[in-house]
C-alpha cells in the first residue's frame, strides 16, 4: 500500500532522540538497499506514494539523487519530470559553487522542459573564492530558471545536521527555503520574518 510508506509527524518524532524537538512534517524514506532496482520499486509506485502523500499534505517535496546522464532509478525521468511538466509541480535545481557544476546543472534543467516560472535554481556551498558572480549566474541560468540565491559553505550546517536540527535554522538556508515555499504555495505564512538587530 502506498499509504503505508508514509510516516506521520508523530512517527518521525518518535524515531528521534528525546532531546530533539518535535517535527511537523511526515516523510517517506528512500528504498532500502536491495530495493533500488527500478523493477522492484517502479516509477509507478513512486508516483502512487506521491499521490497518497498529496492526499494528506499541503506540500509534497520529492528530494531526488544527483541527476545523471542516465537515470537508472527512474525517479527523474519517470517521476520528477512528468510531475513538473504536467501536474503543476515545481523544481529546484541545486549546483555547487563551480562553473562546471553550474554548466552541468544548466544542461539537466533542459530535460524538464519548463521555464523560470516553475524552475528555480540555487547555488550551495558558495565560497569567497568561487568564480561565480550574480552576473554570471544571471547570464548562464536566468533564461532557464528563477535564481533564488546562494548558500555559503559553512560548518554550522554540518553541526546542525549532526545535532538532528534542520538547515532552516541556518539563516541563509532558511531564508531561501522560505522564499521557495512562498513562491510555490503563495501562502503568506511562508514569508520569513526579518530579524531586527
Amino acid at each position: 500500500s502506498p499509504k503505508a510508506a508514509i510516516m506521520s509527524p508523530t512517527m518521525v518524532t518518535a524515531a528521534r532522540h528525546d532531546i530533539l524537538p518535535d517535527v511537523k512534517f511526515g516523510m517517506v524514506l528512500a528504498p532500502r538497499e536491495g530495493q533500488t532496482d527500478p523493477t522492484v520499486v517502479t516509477a509507478e509506485f513512486y508516483r502512487a506514494v506521491i499521490d497518497a502523500a498529496r492526499q494528506v499534505a499541503d506540500v509534497v517535496i520529492v528530494d531526488t539523487q544527483i541527476v545523471e546522464d542516465h537515470d537508472t532509478s527512474t525517479l527523474i525521468d519517470g517521476v520528477a519530470i512528468p510531475l513538473v511538466r504536467s501536474n503543476g509541480g515545481w523544481a529546484v535545481a541545486v549546483a555547487d559553487a563551480s562553473l562546471p557544476g553550474v554548466d552541468n546543472t544548466r544542461l539537466h534543467i533542459d530535460k524538464f522542459g519548463v521555464g523560470p516560472e516553475r524552475m528555480m535554481f540555487l547555488v550551495n556551498k558558495m565560497t569567497a573564492d568561487s568564480p561565480l558572480s550574480q552576473e554570471i549566474l544571471q547570464r548562464t541560468m536566468g533564461v532557464k530558471a528563477t535564481i533564488m540565491g546562494t548558500v555559503p559553505l559553512d560548518e554550522e550546517v554540518v553541526t546542525l545536521t549532526n545535532r538532528g536540527q534542520f538547515s532552516n535554522d541556518f539563516e541563509p538556508m532558511g531564508r531561501l527555503l522560505s522564499a521557495i515555499l512562498l513562491r510555490v504555495t503563495g501562502n503568506p505564512a511562508c514569508q520569513r520574518a526579518e530579524k531586527v538587530e
